[in-house]
């Protein structure tokens, strides 16, 4: 993230010598390939700014060259180059039984949101790209014949395209794949054909983003949804036989003691429907409008300081509860 919105001042607060911003798949691996030869110039790679001899920060131009979703190679095709003892078990909650280490798939590109603390539009553009069904499905399969039984999907909204879930779902029940996936969505994104789809092709997990429980937050920050259209999938989805999992985020500015209520009043409610709540910091990064409407008055003290930001650890259920 920080690459892409704020490209030189990461270079110039970091020992990197060269770094890809923008939609990087095509950049990096030409900078891999410039980088193999006896004397690379870096020059030549689009999408990148780097140092040269003289340790002066140089930028290329962006990179157009973008191919379709479905044109890149499966990571499964050189599955034989992971190691696999670095990644975590999935532990079934319903039975308990380790189920293996998950594949980690993106399906699409992008989302349709307009939050304003998500730095993902500093690189990717607000509507979705999709990969194809048929696509999705024989990268699937792979990884199935290799031995993965579980999927993580990345996307920051699986669900928004019915027809294409309606096409997957049909090619993995005629395939009688025994697989499972973690899928994560939008609740304005969440119906009764979707969860169809979803139980066709064995989906687990919903997970959704509430944010706050406060309307008048969700405002602010441009979700585009109401605390109540959040409920409704949330039931809607366990009423379907599936786990669920929501998404919190406290520290918004103008955030109040009656605001978090909310949020603490909405996990009550839906207590019974809940499989799990993740909460977490809100972060200003740049590229956001949350950064750019806050950075006066809020981050002073971070300035200079944007390459070694990371994530804030998550906090629990009862941390929230005891915040309020």
């Amino acid at each position: 993230i920080h690459a892409s919105a704020l490209p030189r001042q990461t270079l110039e607060e970091s020992a990197a010598d060269v770094l890809v911003y923008g939609q990087g798949i095509e950049p990096f691996c030409e900078l891999v390939a410039e980088l193999s030869r006896p004397e690379p110039d870096l020059s030549k790679v689009m999408g990148t700014y780097y140092r040269d001899a003289l340790n002066a920060i140089r930028e290329n131009p962006a990179n157009t060259r973008v191919m379709t979703l479905d044109e890149y190679p499966f990571v499964v095709e050189s599955s034989d180059l992971l190691q696999w003892s670095g990644y975590m078990d999935f532990i079934d909650h319903h039975d308990g039984h380790n189920r293996g280490k998950p594949a980690t798939l993106w399906t699409s590109q992008g989302c349709h949101g307009n939050c304003n603390f998500c730095a993902m539009h500093s690189i990717y553009p607000y509507h979705i790209e999709h990969r194809s069904a048929e696509n999705v499905f024989k990268e699937i399969r792979l990884w199935y014949e290799a031995g993965r039984s579980g999927f993580f999907i990345a996307d920051d909204v699986f669900t928004d395209d019915a027809q294409r879930l309606d096409t997957l779902a049909d090619y993995i029940e005629k395939a009688n794949l025994d697989i499972f996936l973690i899928v994560l969505s939008r609740a304005d994104c969440i119906d009764q054909r979707r969860l169809d789809a979803l139980k066709k092709m064995r989906v687990k997990t919903v997970s959704v983003a509430l944010e706050t429980g406060s309307q008048r937050l969700l405002r602010m920050i441009g979700k585009g949804l109401k605390v109540d259209d959040v409920g409704r999938a949330v039931s809607l989805a366990k009423r379907n036989g599936f786990e669920t999992r929501v998404f919190i985020m406290v520290g918004f500015p103008t955030e109040t003691k009656e605001d978090i209520l909310l949020t603490a009043r909405f996990i009550e409610e839906h207590r019974t429907e809940l499989d799990e709540v993740n909460v977490s910091i809100t972060m200003p990064y740049p590229g956001t409008r949350l950064y750019k409407d806050t950075r006066i008055t809020v981050l002073p003290q971070f300035a200079g300081q944007f390459a070694s930001w990371q994530h804030q650890p998550e906090l629990g259920r009862k941390h929230l509860i005891d915040a309020a």
